[in-house]
């Protein structure tokens, strides 16, 4: 996924969108997954994933958030700080990020 994700960016985006409204709560978390290396390099891009995944019923999928919020941190700490302040769940990478 990473490979793939290098190289068409926008597409594995769009198929992503596509998978965090499924039911399958292991198929939402690839979504989220499947975004850290986009994260890393255009934390902007992957905002449309996490504004569908950070309100998720499931603790699996919200862990996942919490390590694409993770990534966005080592380049942009002050998005991710922002993001994971509309996010109940993200506590505790907030409080990791204030220290910054």
């Amino acid at each position: 996924m990473l490979e793939i994700s290098k190289k068409k960016e926008d597409n594995v985006i769009r198929e992503m969108i596509i998978w965090v409204g499924d039911d399958d709560p292991n198929i939402r978390r690839v979504a989220s997954e499947g975004l850290r290396g986009v994260a890393r390099r255009n934390p902007e891009k992957v905002l449309p994933v996490i504004e569908r995944l950070k309100t998720d019923d499931s603790l699996y999928v919200k862990k996942s958030v919490v390590a694409l919020l993770r990534a966005i941190s080592k380049k942009n700490p002050a998005l991710a700080y922002v993001l994971s302040q509309s996010c109940h769940f993200c506590q505790i990478l907030k409080k990791n990020l204030i220290g910054r």
